[in-house]
């Protein structure tokens, strides 16, 4: 699901329900199986530019595991210690995203989630003074009031959302234990709770692990 190489390159796969589309063999491009993307790319390439230059010319086949494990749909995020970008196989091919927030959930396509983003451009994390009419100064009782209408459903563009503004948003000590431990804040407050979301078929989604990766040690 997740995995760094000796580079610092990451690759991260994501349920990607509904629009995940992996086409035939084609016998000019390079083609890559869903579940050989993430080796492949890490046992070949050191950087994302690397990654891209194959992918320009690559397809990812509808090839299953094996007889008893099928395809899972997925969509990925590829980062190394300077730039992430999003791949995902759709009907249309092969798309591939600059990814300038460092963050990826599920679907709909990276596009929306790009778009939606727009509509939470007034959340900041200072403290923000009455605008609701020149004829009523209203006070607030509680502090993060700029921070009202940042989305805390379990959907995947709400999570979207909140992670973006958390990560670019976040301050910590320089030492590795704050990092990390803020690295976890961060996706804890992302996170499904047993129990809060059940699926037509009576099963519940939940967050099985969480896992965090320091591309400049090469330690998970």
């Amino acid at each position: 699901a997740d995995a760094t190489n000796e580079y610092g390159l990451s690759i991260a796969g994501l349920q990607f329900e509904g629009y995940a589309k992996y086409h035939k063999h084609d016998p000019k491009k390079t083609n890559i199986a869903p579940f050989e993307l993430i080796p492949y790319l890490l046992g070949t390439c050191k950087t994302v530019k690397d990654a891209l230059q194959i992918l320009k010319n690559s397809v990812i086949i509808n090839v299953d595991f094996n007889s008893k494990v099928g395809n899972s749909n997925l969509h990925w995020m590829i980062a190394d210690k300077k730039e992430s970008y999003v791949i995902e196989s759709v009907e249309e091919g092969l798309k591939v995203y600059k990814n300038p927030y460092g963050v990826l959930t599920n679907n709909p396509p990276f596009p929306f989630h790009l778009e939606n983003l727009k509509l939470y451009l007034n959340i900041t994390n200072e403290e923000v003074e009455s605008r609701f009419s020149n004829s009523l100064m209203l006070t607030s009782f509680t502090s993060g009031n700029g921070t009202y209408g940042l989305p805390g459903d379990y959907t995947s563009p709400s999570r979207f959302v909140k992670a973006s503004y958390l990560l670019n948003n976040s301050k910590s000590e320089k030492d590795e234990l704050s990092n990390v431990a803020q690295f976890f804040h961060i996706l804890d407050s992302v996170a499904v709770t047993r129990g809060a979301v059940r699926s037509f078929n009576g099963k519940y989604r939940t967050t099985i692990y969480s896992s965090c990766t320091n591309v400049n040690k090469g330690v998970y």
